[in-house]
């Protein structure tokens, strides 16, 4: 059993439609994880935690590149929620990779 179980249904699709490559294992952990790279070669990854009684947390950080968000850029919503905290979440690395 996953411990994404509740959430994948909205993660999963949400990573097709922007075409993104959704990791779902590092080392032998389990993750929610994509990684976005701008003209200029900047990284920048979206995460999302696993869910805790209903509410997930959401990410964004730049893994390479000029800005330095620390803290990382973070959202936590109820599971309902997490379809516009995703598009806000990638809307966001949009921005930041858009910036002269």
């Amino acid at each position: 059993m996953s411990v994404y179980e509740t959430v994948d249904g909205r993660i999963r699709p949400w990573a097709e439609r922007h075409s993104l490559n959704l990791l779902t294992i590092w080392g032998e952990r389990e993750i929610r994880s994509a990684y976005l790279w701008s003209a200029a070669g900047e990284c920048f990854q979206i995460w999302v935690e696993p869910p805790v009684d209903g509410k997930v947390g959401v990410g964004v950080s730049c893994v390479e590149g000029r800005y330095d968000l620390n803290p990382d850029l973070k959202w936590t919503v109820a599971e309902p929620e997490l379809d516009a905290a995703l598009e806000r979440a990638l809307q966001t690395a949009k921005e930041l990779m858009s910036r002269p």
